[in-house]
């Protein structure tokens, strides 16, 4: 793991990595794994990415356990321009009282190549907490000429809403693409519950847009 703590804490005003150009190659292992009790707060994106290739392979960008807290304070949550990130997941836990407090578009992507099996995952029964903090019509995922795979299968929903995650009042969007691509392993947006909205934009917007179900 390039950033792991053990009941540690990290609190930076910035992005948590900012790096252009090359490749990065983490063989199997996360970038950040935070476990017992660990807490990762930053004023920026965990991932600012521009013209370079990272390689996770089955392995999820950031794994909490026991108990840990990621949390950023201003979006998006990951930025990536040019270039690719291949991984498992965006978040995993072991299902252990974590929570992921973030704010901003999850996925703000330009001109380049994301694969993943899911957004995120926990397992069932877990005790986790995950709250998106998003704007004024501000898009949970937004794309300009670029490509999102995502490879899970039934039950697995690229977006998948309910209202203890952002709240019974849903102030954002859930997707602007502009020249780009999805494919995915099953559907694109599930909303589980009751839903207010404060959006005077289309939920999901695509201009010269694909999207495939494989």
């Amino acid at each position: 793991d390039l950033v792991a703590l053990t009941g540690g804490s990290l609190d930076i005003s910035g992005p948590l990595l900012k790096a252009s150009g090359g490749t990065l190659t983490f063989g199997g292992s996360s970038f950040l794994k935070l476990t017992g009790n660990s807490s990762v707060t930053v004023g920026g994106s965990f991932l600012d990415l521009t013209d370079i290739n990272v390689d996770l392979g089955g392995s999820p960008v950031a794994r909490l356990e026991g108990g840990s807290t990621l949390k950023n304070t201003a979006g998006p949550v990951f930025k990536i321009s040019g270039g690719s990130l291949k991984a498992d997941a965006l978040g995993t836990t072991d299902g252990a009282g974590n929570t992921f407090n973030l704010t901003g578009t999850l996925l703000d992507l330009a001109n380049t190549t994301v694969t993943l099996r899911t957004l995120g995952e926990s397992p069932d029964g877990d005790t986790d907490t995950v709250t998106f903090n998003l704007a004024a019509n501000e898009p949970f995922i937004k794309m300009t000429n670029s490509t999102l795979k995502s490879t899970g299968t039934d039950n697995d929903e690229l977006i998948d809403f309910r209202p203890e995650d952002t709240g019974s009042t849903f102030n954002g969007v859930a997707l602007i693409a502009t020249g780009s691509t999805l494919t995915l392993g099953d559907g694109l947006l599930k909303m589980d519950g009751i839903f207010n909205s404060t959006s005077t934009s289309p939920l999901i917007q695509l201009t010269n847009s694909t999207v495939n179900n494989i």
